[in-house]
């Protein structure tokens, strides 16, 4: 499959909220996501860039534990929902409606960045990879979580499963030493 564009969620926010954040999968995905990113809740006030934050649950939850939070979105809809959220906890955060890889240009390096499931909506995922990748400060980190679908087909081939709905997503944090 290929992309011509980015994806902007817009059209699809109430979907989204139904659909993805409300479910027994939302709350499973935000808990994992919470497990693997909880060395950082106790560590001393980071700077953290939330490339593509939804409705910024892991940016909210990071900056309730005095996280500096920088967050963006294509999708005004997402990242206006991030922005009361944050307002209703009375957290202040950096919010820009754009996309990661062009704002990237304008931003310093951070201490942590987060980019969840944003790959796979990119018309240009590696080019992009690589411009949210140099926004990690040296010995940062880089929170990355995709959908692999080929590894679910892929898995479900070898089970003897042709046509079984992938739901596999990758979370991985990589320390960038430079």
């Amino acid at each position: 499959m290929t992309i011509q564009h980015d994806r902007n969620f817009d059209d699809l926010f109430d979907r989204f909220e139904s659909k993805i954040y409300e479910t027994v999968k939302g709350e499973w995905r935000l808990r994992l996501l919470k497990e693997d990113l909880a060395r950082f809740v106790a560590a001393s006030p980071m700077t953290v860039w939330d490339a593509g934050c939804g409705q910024g649950q892991i940016s909210l939850w990071l900056a309730e534990h005095a996280h500096q939070l920088t967050l963006c979105d294509l999708s005004e809809k997402m990242l206006n929902t991030a922005k009361t959220h944050f307002e209703q906890a009375n957290i202040k955060a950096t919010f820009y409606h754009e996309s990661a890889q062009s704002l990237a240009k304008q931003l310093p390096q951070f201490d942590l960045v987060l980019c969840h499931a944003v790959l796979e909506w990119l018309s240009e995922p590696l080019a992009s990879l690589k411009t949210i990748m140099d926004k990690v400060r040296p010995g940062g980190y880089l929170s990355l979580l995709f959908y692999n679908r080929n590894a679910m087909v892929y898995s479900n081939v070898l089970k003897g499963g042709w046509r079984l709905p992938p739901y596999l997503m990758i979370v991985t944090l990589v320390k960038v030493i430079n």
